[in-house]
C-alpha cells in the first residue's frame, strides 16, 4: 500500500474538522433555542405576541375588546379570555364590569386587579336583518 501524501491527509483532516465543528455549532445552537423556549423567552401564542408587542392600553372596554386585549390583563390568558367573549356574545354584552366575575376562574382577588383597568361601554351593535 502506497504512502498518501501529507498535505492530501492534513487538508482531509480539516475538512472532517470542519464538518464536525459546524455540526456542533449547529446543535448548540438548537439547544439554546430550546432552552430559550422553554422558559418563555419566545412567544408562544398570539396574546402572548399581543402583549408584548401593544401594551395594555387600560381602561379596556369589555363590550369591545378581543379576546388579545383580554390576555394583557392580570390572571387572564387565551382560555379565560375566549371565555369573556363567549360570556359577552350568550349576554349581548355586558351591563357590568362584575359581571366579568361568571368566568370561571375569575373571582374577587382577580376582580380586584382587573377592575381599574377595565371599563363597560354599550352593548355591540347587531346588525339588523331585513325581512326580504
Amino acid at each position: 500500500m502506497a504512502a498518501q501524501d501529507p498535505s492530501r491527509e492534513n487538508a482531509s483532516r480539516r475538512l472532517e474538522l470542519l464538518i464536525v465543528c459546524t455540526f456542533c455549532a449547529m446543535l448548540l445552537a438548537a439547544l439554546a433555542v430550546l432552552v430559550v423556549a422553554k422558559r418563555g423567552g419566545f412567544l408562544s401564542t398570539p396574546a402572548a405576541e399581543y402583549a408584548t408587542e401593544n401594551r395594555l392600553v387600560a381602561p379596556i372596554d369589555i363590550n369591545t375588546a378581543t379576546w388579545p386585549e383580554f390576555a394583557t390583563l392580570p390572571g387572564i390568558g387565551e382560555k379565560r379570555a375566549k371565555a369573556i367573549i363567549a360570556l359577552r356574545e350568550r349576554k349581548k354584552g355586558f351591563k357590568s364590569v362584575d359581571e366579568l366575575a361568571e368566568v370561571a376562574g375569575i373571582g374577587e382577588n382577580a376582580m380586584k386587579q382587573i377592575r381599574p383597568l377595565v371599563t363597560v361601554g354599550p352593548p355591540p351593535a347587531v346588525p339588523e336583518t331585513t325581512g326580504d
